[in-house]
């Protein structure tokens, strides 16, 4: 649909161990927003239930403050300096593999 805003360059990968998403968001924000580039890219390991999302963004200009929201069902705590942890509520107790834990690194890059 022309002039419509959606993202680019979308892949996906699966692998027995684990599976990844990447996308070029930028193409989801208007012109104003001055979003140059913005790679999200989600990765789930299979093997001990992780997910991780990265997020590699230029902007056209310099930012006086950018906000990321997220979205989760589940409880949120402030890990190590630039991490989030997220666990399931009410998830039942037992072996290890039926507890969840994300964790999201948050890191920034000089504007080039």
């Amino acid at each position: 649909m022309e002039g419509s805003l959606q993202a680019r360059d979308v892949r996906y990968q699966s692998w027995p161990d684990s599976v990844r998403f990447a996308l070029d968001i930028a193409g989801a924000y208007p012109p104003e927003a001055g979003v140059a580039t913005w790679r999200r890219t989600i990765t789930m390991n299979r093997s001990d239930g992780t997910v991780n999302v990265l997020e590699n963004y230029m902007l056209n200009s310099a930012a006086k403050e950018i906000t990321l929201s997220l979205m989760t069902p589940c409880d949120v705590a402030e890990g190590e300096r630039g991490q989030l942890v997220l666990t399931m509520r009410n998830m039942p107790m037992g072996e290890p593999s039926n507890r969840s834990a994300f964790g999201m690194i948050l890191r920034s890059s000089p504007a080039r």
